[in-house]
């Protein structure tokens, strides 16, 4: 999870994280406009089986994170003092790098706004 690198300042990850957006829009606009919807779909779906078969490269790469490694890092850059914490991500994009389930995920979350909204 890039948006999470300990050490990296915060104003690097937005920038890495805006340049990756309009990466990610142009490659969309492109396949648009060269592909139909039925190959598109192909298309993500041969990206999604390329990325369960890279998940130990890409683990090597990227590190892993369970649901405890995450909530430390959301305790140390999220302010005290906030009201609202959305959270913005699909499950799909954690993996291979998060090793927790989906409802320890959410369990954990729960238990994060219970620590700091007592």
């Amino acid at each position: 999870m890039a948006e999470f690198i300990v050490g990296v300042p915060r104003r690097s990850m937005r920038f890495v994280a805006k340049t990756r957006g309009l990466v990610r829009a142009g490659i969309r606009s492109t396949l648009k406009k060269f592909f139909n919807q039925e190959r598109r779909t192909e298309l993500k779906r041969l990206q999604g089986n390329a990325r369960k078969r890279l998940a130990p490269v890409l683990s090597a790469v990227h590190g892993t994170f369970g649901t405890r490694e995450l909530i430390d890092e959301l305790t140390r850059r999220v302010p005290e003092d906030f009201e609202i914490l959305m959270v913005h991500s699909s499950f799909d994009s954690l993996l291979p790098m998060y090793k927790g389930t989906a409802k320890e995920l959410v369990n954990g979350l729960i238990e994060f706004l219970s620590l700091i909204h007592i």
